[in-house]
């Protein structure tokens, strides 16, 4: 991944993925408070829309991994959210594309559920995209620590800072939470450091962003089913992972074949017409 250098101030105007979660986030949310008759919504109301809760995983209900991110106890719970996602997520879109950044905030979203729900001993519900916006944070300073993003240490100082006076001052804070998102923000952007430079010379071209962004949301229609067949899998007694290495292996292979595809005359119209039919399968 090449240097970014960003602007000397702490925002950066947000692009194309970040608005598209504020999109979706505010809609959930909003939802819930329509539903609720106010400006917060309880917690049954919160539990039937997929929040975060001690069981889910044991009762692979997975969908609530990241269904949970997206909704909010109430409008001040939103807006600090979405302040977060703005302030934060322009600086890391502009660097790694609408693609990468989707995948470490989706990463941050479901890790940081999964090591809330390890840390947590007692019943729980959870909501909110403290977890997903902590991952950009982290990915933030994973790129600052790799010297390819010119941010004062400043901005780490105090935006870290404010986030840990602000925990300290509400005991409902998920720390958990908190903490698996920015820690699971931080190796999701080193790893993704690392396939860029593995892309070097394991493809021959460089995938356009558009190509990236469908991969990836196809990628996230497949994950909960690949999930349920692996629990299914394991409840009968057999081995899941034989499942998910062919999964693997054949998402390894659908990108070699898009790199043969596009190093082809006229071979991002066939990329394009190629995933045209695979979004409309689902």
């Amino acid at each position: 991944m090449p240097s970014y250098r960003a602007s000397p101030g702490f925002f950066e105007v947000p692009h194309a993925a970040v608005y598209a979660l504020m999109t979706v986030t505010v809609l959930a949310s909003g939802f819930c408070f329509i539903q609720a008759g106010g400006p917060s919504a309880p917690a049954e109301l919160l539990y039937r829309s997929g929040g975060m809760y001690s069981a889910a995983i044991a009762r692979h209900e997975y969908w609530r991994l990241v269904a949970y991110g997206f909704l909010h106890v109430n409008f001040v719970h939103l807006t600090m959210n979405m302040l977060c996602l703005v302030l934060w997520g322009g600086h890391l879109e502009k660097r790694v594309g609408p693609a990468y950044f989707l995948i470490i905030y989706l990463c941050a979203m479901v890790f940081g559920a999964v090591i809330g729900n390890g840390i947590h001993s007692t019943p729980y519900l959870t909501v909110g995209a403290s977890g997903a916006t902590s991952g950009i944070l982290g990915a933030l300073l994973c790129l600052w620590i790799l010297g390819k993003l010119d941010l004062r240490f400043d901005f780490f100082a105090i935006n870290i800072g404010l986030n840990i006076a602000f925990a300290f001052g509400n005991s409902r804070i998920d720390w958990g939470v908190h903490l698996g998102g920015f820690a699971a923000g931080l190796i999701a952007c080193a790893l993704l450091d690392l396939v860029e430079k593995a892309n070097a010379w394991a493809l021959r071209c460089k995938f356009p962003e558009v190509v990236k962004v469908n991969l990836t949301l196809l990628a996230c229609v497949i994950a909960p089913w690949a999930w349920s067949s692996q629990a299914q899998a394991i409840a009968a007694g057999a081995s899941g992972w034989g499942l998910m290495i062919i999964i693997a292996v054949a998402c390894c292979a659908v990108v070699k074949l898009i790199d043969l595809a596009l190093s082809m005359k006229r071979g991002l119209a066939i990329v394009v017409t190629a995933l045209a039919a695979a979004n409309a399968a689902p």
